[in-house]
């Protein structure tokens, strides 16, 4: 979303963009601050509103999808967010067990911001993961279906290469 003008105090005209309506989260570490990135909604001011027209509204008639990027400095998420997240009683083990959690969400993509790697006279950075729920019958198996891909460049710009792409499953141990 682009701010195209302030038309007063805390009233603005925006554009959406075509990244505004992905539907998929990412979690990626960038040096010093651990980035979500997701969609987020701003509500209608006025439910009886009418509903928005066009085909990119077809799921959102009250409200207005955004794409949004939420950082937490790394000693933030060390200090305060890992320990909390790790205590909380929903994010443990047995909270999914047993068969009836069946809450699958969105996929959800994991940048890796490694150091770069030198192969053959290629460099290899922004290793990629989205992970994808495996399922049977709309119920969870217990697996996760990786698809990861590996972005290669030629420092000089001189050749261009075709990203690396490898798919595979793993067992899922924990949310």
């Amino acid at each position: 979303m682009k701010v195209l003008s302030q038309i007063k105090d805390r009233t603005f005209a925006v554009e959406l963009d075509d990244k505004d309506f992905e539907n998929e989260d990412m979690i990626y570490v960038s040096h010093e601050v651990c980035h979500f990135v997701g969609q987020a909604y701003i509500q209608c001011k006025d439910y009886s509103t009418p509903d928005f027209k066009g085909n990119d509204f077809r799921w959102h008639k009250h409200d207005i999808p955004v794409r949004v990027n939420l950082g937490i400095d790394v000693r933030t998420m060390i200090e305060l967010v890992l320990p909390y997240l790790q205590e909380h009683y929903n994010l443990q083990p047995k909270h999914i067990e047993g068969g009836n959690y069946n809450y699958l969400g969105n996929p959800i993509t994991l940048c890796g911001c490694g150091k770069e790697e030198k192969v053959d006279s290629r460099t290899y950075i922004s290793t990629k993961k989205r992970f994808e729920k495996v399922e049977e019958d709309y119920k969870p198996t217990g697996k996760w279906h990786v698809i990861e891909t590996r972005h290669k460049y030629d420092c000089l710009g001189e050749v261009k290469y075709e990203d690396e792409v490898s798919e595979y499953d793993i067992d899922q141990k924990y949310l």
